[in-house]
């Protein structure tokens, strides 16, 4: 899978931009490097390359993944999340653990909010029984991004949210103080709050949220004049 990886990284640096690199780099705060590639390019040569390459064996996927996250650039990562959301039908029991541990390595946001409520949330409608023992993990774990993840790996299930279990995410993590997690609780709420508005509103108005939260939370009903 390094050669695989490997390949991948000579497609995309044959297209590298290194004016876009460096803005790109500086936005994510110098944590990573990057190509140079801006999502669309980067989505068409990366269908080039599957085009000519193929893709990982599904039995294949963690060390797909892994090697990909050993890889510096950033795009190759964004990726290779791609790829493994191209196969989620296949996924194994055993992928959960493998998306886990992904969510602790080289944390940010943008893999972390691609993770959670894409590869997890998909994994998680294959494997139900899988997902509250989970999700209750990630929520008491104490590590940011686990925690993050609790609360937005619904996002994408619309109508279908368990909402004992977001409300209670939330409300666990409400007292948190750091940015991203206040915010995640917004995010998520607001999602929900276009299938179900009456709860978020009831919610909001019945449970002690940062301000960053609770206008997360109602900018989508605020703007429907919903509230």
């Amino acid at each position: 899978m390094r050669n695989y990886v490997s390949e991948l990284e000579k497609t995309f640096q044959q297209h590298s931009n290194p004016e876009k690199a460096g803005w790109m780099k500086k936005y994510m705060r110098n944590q990573y490097e990057f190509i140079g590639l801006a999502s669309p390019e980067r989505k068409k040569i990366k269908s080039e390359f599957i085009r000519k390459n193929g893709k990982p064996a599904i039995d294949e996927l963690d060390k797909f993944l892994f090697a990909a996250w050993e890889n510096p650039y950033r795009e190759i990562q964004h990726t290779a999340m791609e790829i493994a959301n191209s196969l989620h039908r296949n996924y194994l029991p055993e992928h959960i653990d493998l998306f886990e541990e992904l969510i602790q390595m080289k944390s940010w946001w943008d893999t972390i909010d691609y993770i959670a409520p894409t590869l997890a949330g998909t994994y998680f409608i294959k494997y139900p029984e899988t997902r509250i023992p989970f999700a209750e993990k990630w929520m008491n774990s104490g590590h940011l991004w686990l925690m993050r993840s609790s609360v937005i790996y619904q996002l994408k299930y619309k109508e279908n949210t368990d909402t004992e279990f977001l409300f209670r995410a939330c409300q666990n993590l409400s007292g948190e103080k750091d940015f991203f997690i206040r915010k995640a609780i917004g995010w998520a709420l607001r999602q929900y709050s276009k299938y179900n508005a009456d709860a978020v509103i009831d919610f909001v108005n019945n449970n002690k949220l940062s301000p960053l939260s609770k206008k997360e939370a109602l900018k989508w009903l605020n703007r429907k004049k919903a509230v």
